[in-house]
């Protein structure tokens, strides 16, 4: 991947992790606070209280970051995660 396609996806993966927070959640109020800051602080978005299939699916998208944040030291991309 170039570095510009590493971003994109990074871009995407906010996205995604931003409409996990619009479902409904029995702890809203916490997860909103924590997706406001996750907005300048991505990994705060991984302590979000979700329900299973939202944790199975932050924890594909934590996994997936590593291997962006892999690539992107390995192409000294140098990309804000």
């Amino acid at each position: 991947m170039t570095c510009k396609q590493i971003e994109r996806e990074v871009v995407n993966i906010h996205d995604d992790i931003s409409d996990l927070l619009n479902e409904k959640s029995d702890k809203k109020g916490k997860n909103i606070g924590l997706g406001i800051a996750g907005l300048f602080f991505f990994p705060l978005w991984f302590g979000l209280d979700l329900n299973d299939s939202q944790e199975v699916e932050l924890r594909a998208y934590k996994k997936r970051v590593n291997v962006l944040q892999q690539l992107d030291k390995e192409k000294d991309c140098e990309i804000i995660f």
